[in-house]
């Protein structure tokens, strides 16, 4: 941190380790007073705990992280189920068999379901870039 005439505030955030052993966050407001010839008079510190903030940040981070690997695995499910499921029907309509007429209407009810994931990965795409365009989360960059 270094302030003078021309930028007399700064701001610092650190992470301090209590005697217990555990972890806080403070953050620091700063700011130097100079006299008439440019010399520090004095320093104004104000501080705060911002520990709680950092927590919710490494959870919001780690749910976005999650929220991410879900839909990843939502894509290749998907592809895994409907890939099978297209060979079955091909393979039904083109044989014979007495139980065509169920075991199609199962396919076409495994794909209304696939559908409706399909649908809710959309869903979920669009709240993953609402939760990064207002409220920063998943940015990257942790900062708020």
């Amino acid at each position: 941190m270094s302030v003078g005439e021309k930028n007399p505030v700064a701001s610092v955030e650190h992470r301090i380790i209590l005697p217990d052993g555990s972890e806080r966050w403070q953050h620091w407001n700063n700011r130097a007073f100079f006299d008439r010839n440019g010399l520090v008079t004095e320093y104004q510190s104000v501080g705060r705990d911002t520990t709680e903030r950092k927590e919710i940040e490494q959870i919001q981070k780690e749910t976005y992280e999650q929220i991410e690997n879900n839909l990843q695995q939502f894509a290749v499910l998907n592809d895994h189920i409907r890939n099978p499921l297209t060979v079955i029907m091909m393979l039904v309509e083109m044989g014979e068999c007495s139980n065509k007429d169920k075991i199609l209407k199962q396919a076409v009810e495994i794909d209304r379901i696939i559908n409706l994931l399909d649908r809710g990965w959309l869903e979920s795409e669009k709240i993953r870039s609402f939760l990064k365009k207002y409220y920063d989360i998943g940015s990257g960059d942790g900062k708020k």
